[in-house]
């Protein structure tokens, strides 16, 4: 049975309701309770790890409480991040373990040059993978492919060479169990078009995380900040148009610091594009294309994270920023 219950959140002197709380399976010691983490706690809490809260209940007492990522069910296949390598640039690892593409050419920095192979961070899948699945509009991978893996984005070792098979809409290359951090498609006498998108078919994949995303302030001149203490794990680039051509999205730590390219690519349709991170902790975000008027627009997403109470009544609590923080792991039974 499902007890629902109200969140207070009382927070600098102002209080916000936020959604109900979900009874859990009790133990011994009682009943626990969940609900999401309103999203005004991600912005006023100065700990990264949300440790400065506290919980306490209409008795005033305070309660014993965690604050976990909330997962994902387990998936058979997972979108990944493909970048392009054309001609006369090659793809590197840049900050934050970041795959980005080191210009070499004066060709290759105009757009003039032809599209080599797709560099494949298969990092998120957190399994092996046993097949790639690639959809197209413009250019299907009717010929065959080369698949080579890596841990560096230096060392490639060739997987397998053959066709992709045409199956409901989408093209699939099946693989050996890989658990190599990048995978490379090269082309075998196949035109490799910009519009592909790839998903990974998974093996024992570990848990994923839920996102939870927001608008960060716009500063003009395609200039956005974030003062969240989250790392920041995705993007996602919207356009008014349905060519908005070349983008690039950027990050940086402080006003002083360089700007550092995070993807690179083209915005082929008014579809919103996502591209994950490993984790990064910038406030400070770029995007740029060669026509502003485009209307591009920014949203991030870090990790969806939820209190989980152990007590004996549903609530309602407080909870309050510059408390002890959390006093529970994540991996009690209680939450099962």
């Amino acid at each position: 049975m499902l007890l629902r219950a109200l969140l207070l959140i009382v927070i600098m002197g102002w209080s916000l309701r936020t959604s109900a709380a979900m009874e859990l399976r009790p133990d011994a010691v009682g009943p626990a309770y969940r609900a999401a983490l309103p999203d005004s706690l991600y912005v006023l809490s100065g700990d990264a790890r949300l440790g400065d809260l506290a919980i306490i209940d209409t008795a005033g007492r305070t309660m014993e409480f965690a604050v976990c990522p909330r997962l994902l069910p387990n998936q058979d296949s997972v979108k990944i991040d493909a970048f392009p390598e054309f001609q006369g640039t090659q793809i590197r690892l840049g900050p934050e373990d970041q795959p980005q593409a080191e210009v070499m050419t004066a060709r290759a920095q105009r757009g003039e040059s032809p599209l080599l192979a797709w560099v494949l961070d298969a990092r998120p899948v957190g399994g092996a993978i046993s097949g790639l699945r690639i959809r197209s509009a413009t250019s299907p991978p009717t010929g065959k492919l080369r698949i080579r893996s890596s841990n560096d984005l230096e060392t490639w070792v060739t997987v397998t060479q053959e066709r992709a098979m045409e199956a409901a809409g989408h093209w699939v290359l099946r693989l050996p169990a890989i658990t190599s951090a990048f995978l490379r498609i090269d082309g075998l006498g196949v035109a490799l078009a910009p519009d592909w998108q790839v998903t990974a078919d998974a093996q024992d994949q570990a848990p994923q995380r839920d996102l939870h995303w927001f608008a960060p302030e716009a500063q003009g001149s395609g200039e956005f900040f974030t003062q969240r203490s989250l790392g920041i794990r995705a993007a996602r680039i919207t356009s008014r148009s349905t060519n908005a051509g070349p983008v690039v999205l950027s990050s940086r730590a402080a006003h002083t610091h360089a700007w550092h390219p995070r993807w690179r690519g083209e915005l082929l349709s008014a579809a919103p594009l996502v591209v994950n991170f490993p984790r990064l902790a910038d406030p400070h975000w770029q995007l740029r294309s060669r026509d502003p008027e485009r209307g591009l627009q920014l949203e991030l997403a870090h990790d969806l994270m939820e209190l989980r109470i152990r007590a004996d009544t549903p609530g309602p609590y407080e909870v309050q920023i510059g408390g002890p923080g959390a006093q529970l792991p994540c991996d009690l039974t209680l939450w099962q």
